[in-house]
């Protein structure tokens, strides 16, 4: 599959999946953060989701070269986060 293709059959677990869920692990509370994605895309859609749901108030990224960014985008903005890209500098 190429990246971005049927994120519901994917194997690997994303770092902002991987972010929330050590968060949980360790009964650190992520209501009102803000997450920094460096150097990578806006998260994916079902990432996008998660971060959502555990109350992430701002994410700052880099790219929208990942699939879905443009649904992720509208996710985010919908539930009044914060989406503050820093293009890269060339």
């Amino acid at each position: 599959m190429k990246s971005g293709e049927r994120p519901d059959l994917c194997r690997a677990t994303h770092a902002e999946q991987n972010c929330i869920a050590n968060a949980a692990r360790l009964g650190i509370s992520t209501i009102g953060t803000e997450l920094y994605i460096y150097p990578e895309d806006m998260p994916c859609p079902i990432c996008t989701k998660i971060l959502i749901n555990a109350g992430v108030k701002a994410i700052h990224y880099k790219y929208t070269n990942y699939p879905g960014w443009k649904q992720s985008e509208l996710l985010l903005k919908d539930a009044g986060v914060d989406v503050i890209c820093h293009h890269p500098v060339t």
